[in-house]
């Protein structure tokens, strides 16, 4: 393909020339001669063949091309690079949400078993521990009265006198008095013999009162017996009598607390 240049926009390096000229090449001068061969052959060097365009009127020379070339190369890659580090990114992130929820599943799915063991075990525990201490509320009651049995016992040693008071509130619980008798600790007998005329103004229709001494009785009680009853005043019968009443109460609070959550139980239901 052939340039062809105008008067006007010819370089300064090119010399126009007549086509009646070229049809003489013998009237060519030898710079004209030289010209043509050297420039030729330099510029059929430097340019290549599709090199040539309108626009740009120097064309392109190997070096250009191939650094362009190599630049576009460049470019593209670096673009597949990037491309492909956000396609990695995308990747990873989408598969590490997903790994995530996959595991949290199959870590659920496997601790499922494991969790109703659990919650089987702290609703046994619960059951345990509500008998428990429903059963430690009644060994504190015996611990109790045990305990007070002790002091009593320790407390009748310090001061005699309790026997004597123990005597006057048995023989105040009877109504009809006409014989007693009354059983009491060998040692305590001394001191309650000194309430016998206290007797005769507290108690009415009085003829005879007897002290009997009678190791079987602890010290600190008494057992009071007439021709129409008995009173037994003894210690231990006074805190087993205690027990039993703790008891009492504490079962008929139980029984009433299982009541009550039945009947909720019932109208949940309902």
């Amino acid at each position: 393909m052939s340039r062809v240049y105008s008067k006007e926009n010819a370089p300064e390096n090119i010399r126009l020339f007549d086509f009646k000229e070229m049809d003489a090449p013998e009237k060519q001068s030898k710079e004209e001669k030289k010209f043509s061969a050297d420039d030729y052959g330099k510029k059929k060097a430097e340019f290549v063949s599709g090199g040539f365009d309108f626009d740009y009127e120097g064309g392109f020379r190997k070096d250009e091309i191939l650094n362009r070339s190599f630049d576009e190369a460049t470019k593209i890659v670096e673009e597949a690079r990037d491309e492909a580090k956000e396609i990695r990114k995308l990747a990873k992130t989408g598969g590490h949400k997903e790994g995530y929820e996959k595991g949290y599943s199959d870590g659920l799915e496997k601790a499922g078993p494991v969790t109703e063991s659990f919650k089987a075990a702290i609703e046994e525990i619960t059951r345990v521990r509500s008998e428990y201490y429903a059963q430690a509320e009644k060994e504190m009651i015996d611990l109790v009265i045990n305990i007070a049995n002790i002091v009593i016992g320790l407390e009748v040693d310090k001061d005699p006198s309790l026997a004597r008071n123990v005597v006057l509130k048995a023989i105040d619980e009877l109504r009809a008095k006409e014989e007693m008798t009354i059983r009491i600790n060998p040692e305590d007998i001394a001191e309650a013999e000194k309430v016998t005329p206290e007797l005769s103004n507290e108690v009415e229709d009085i003829e005879k009162v007897s002290f009997k001494a009678d190791p079987l009785i602890a010290r600190g009680g008494c057992l009071v017996e007439t021709n129409i009853g008995m009173i037994d005043a003894r210690l231990e019968i006074q805190l087993e009598s205690l027990r039993k009443q703790l008891h009492q109460t504490l079962d008929e609070s139980e029984a009433q607390k299982i009541a009550e959550q039945a009947k909720q139980a019932e109208q949940e239901d309902g």
